[in-house]
């Protein structure tokens, strides 16, 4: 499964930098002011405090969203250069600025796909252990060996653990879309893929035909068989008239026994034709069992643009048309 950063988390992702680096900031004039004599260079603190205050206002005004997701490493990366030069220009810097390092790594874990979170726990472990330079302590040796392999694991922990719940988020997300009788779309996942091929065609000044299908005689079959039996006949015909169906057309099941085709570029002699297919896909269902034998189909079509602009005006149409035709005709028996 591929990393994927939803819109609304790249909004966290720009809270949680401007968060970051805004206290970053305040920290490091805090300190200044209250605490000079631990600062090695002042000019070094100003430059680390107005490089952190800068990257705050970058992170809350920046469009992550429309910027290439490499550019989301220079958050991090910055933000581990700025705490490795603040423990380099403070004494006893690394007991106060160690910790951030782990900060940096979560967000990173969440936020980024896995190569780039690679790269940064490696600019962390290598920013971590700037100060063995010049001190190689057993303690100084535990204590880079402590930050680097904690925010890996820490990291690599979080990112494991956001990969399942995206996975199962994902799941809930189809199931919420799809009919768990028949497998097509329920009309929630149905209205949503409708609405965006009408804006796609709307876009390119294109034709999209909905077919609305009513199956014929469906209940008598719940009522002689029980519903048991009526479930079969509509899982069955759903199979079959969505194996009837090009691969670029939707089948969704919006009631009891009514169901809709959405055809993208189809002109009205391809719907024609699909309508006729759709029929024949529950006949040959219907005669596999003795007490659906007069189960039958009845459908009719709306195009866009000509039937309607939105797809509850197509939906009207296209129901208006199904009840004109059964009116004209017999009723069968239900």
């Amino acid at each position: 499964m591929t990393h994927e950063v939803l819109p609304g988390e790249l909004t966290t992702f720009r809270a949680v930098g401007a968060t970051g680096f805004g206290l970053g900031a305040a920290g490091g004039a805090v300190l200044w002011i209250a605490r000079p004599e631990v600062i090695g260079s002042a000019w070094v603190a100003v430059m680390t405090t107005t490089l952190c205050l800068a990257l705050a206002v970058a992170m809350a005004s920046v469009p992550w969203g429309r910027i290439g997701g490499g550019w989301l490493l220079v958050p991090p990366l910055v933000g581990v250069v700025v705490i490795a030069t603040a423990i380099q220009n403070m004494d006893g810097g690394r007991a106060v600025y160690d910790g951030f390092y782990l900060y940096v790594a979560l967000a990173a874990s969440y936020f980024l796909p896995a190569q780039h979170l690679r790269f940064v726990i490696g600019a962390i472990a290598v920013a971590a252990a700037v100060p063995l330079l010049g001190d190689r302590s057993a303690e100084s040796i535990v204590r880079w060996a402590y930050v680097a392999a904690g925010t890996a694991t820490m990291a690599f922990v979080l990112r494991a653990a956001r990969k399942q719940v995206r996975e199962y988020a994902s799941q809930v997300r189809k199931l919420a879309l799809v009919d768990q009788l028949t497998g097509a779309l329920n009309r929630r996942g149905f209205e949503a893929r409708a609405n965006a091929e009408l804006s796609r065609a709307r876009r390119h000044g294109e034709e999209v035909t909905l077919i609305y299908l009513d199956l014929d005689g469906f209940k008598q079959v719940n009522d002689n068989l029980g519903h048991a039996a009526g479930d079969v006949v509509l899982r069955r015909a759903a199979i079959s008239m969505g194996a009837t169906l090009r691969g670029e057309d939707v089948l969704a099941r919006v009631g009891g026994d009514e169901f809709v085709a959405l055809l993208g570029l189809a002109t009205t002699d391809d719907a024609r034709s699909i309508g006729e297919r759709l029929t024949t896909a529950v006949r040959r269902v219907a005669v596999q069992d003795e007490g659906s034998l007069h189960v039958s189909a009845t459908t009719a079509a709306a195009t866009f643009p000509h039937d309607g602009q939105t797809l509850d005006e197509l939906m009207r149409t296209a129901d208006d048309r199904l009840l004109a035709r059964k009116r004209s005709r017999p009723q069968p028996i239900r």
